[in-house]
């Protein structure tokens, strides 16, 4: 494991659709948003929403 990083379990739903999007719009997310990976893409996604309700 990775310095800083931690194993995480998530629906298989999420995952699937997670997936779906990461790969229809892999190059968007790597030029805009700097997602190299689908882990770094559901990081990102966490992230997000939790700056949005102020949690971070």
């Amino acid at each position: 494991m990775v310095e800083g990083w931690k194993p995480v379990v998530i629906p298989e739903e999420i995952y699937d659709v997670a997936k779906q999007h990461y790969e229809e719009h892999e190059k968007e997310l790597k030029l805009k948003y700097g997602v190299r990976s689908l882990t770094g893409f559901i990081s990102y996604c966490i992230r997000e929403y939790w700056k949005e309700k102020g949690i971070i």
